[in-house]
């Protein structure tokens, strides 16, 4: 009798861990969903104080990001591999460092070990990318940041 609870407490454990290691097994890793390229569509307050409007001018957008790293870049590279290509208008590029921090919501962008910006990932869809992130100059309140995902081939056939 002893043996027979014995065997089946070991049974027990055992089905659980073996569920618990295949549910960890097949868990998508957040960094895995905003892999990719990505084109910023729009810049809009998502909270803001009654006398601004929701829209960016190009001045109030040059003036809230003229001290951050994605200053006017308009496609956003994440790679696998930790790094992040920053592309301007004009073909400018900048290469940083990503890492995605605490519950996978906030987003850390690395300049040389030097400057570090975090962003708030609101929301990450099949083609979609929301970013917010806080000003505390004349644009107090939130400024959210969507992006399109594009593929190499979309890319590619703008040029031509």
């Amino acid at each position: 009798m002893k043996h027979k609870v014995l065997y089946i407490y070991g049974a027990i454990f055992f089905v659980c861990t073996l569920v618990v290691c295949l549910v960890l097994n097949n868990a998508k890793n957040p960094n895995d969903d905003i892999v990719g390229l990505w084109k910023e569509v729009a810049w809009k307050y998502e909270k803001t104080p009654s006398h601004y409007t929701l829209d960016f001018s190009n001045e109030d957008k040059q003036v809230i990001t003229e001290n951050m790293m994605i200053h006017k870049a308009e496609v956003w590279e994440f790679m696998p591999n930790g790094e992040i290509k920053l592309t301007q208008e004009n073909g400018d590029v900048k290469l940083l460092n990503w890492r995605l921090k605490g519950r996978g919501h906030v987003l850390k962008l690395i300049e040389n070990n030097v400057n570090n910006e975090h962003y708030n990932l609101y929301y990450v869809g099949e083609n979609i990318l929301e970013l917010h992130f806080r000003t505390d100059l004349q644009a107090k309140g939130i400024v959210k940041l969507t992006f399109k995902r594009i593929n190499k081939t979309e890319e590619y056939a703008q040029k031509i």
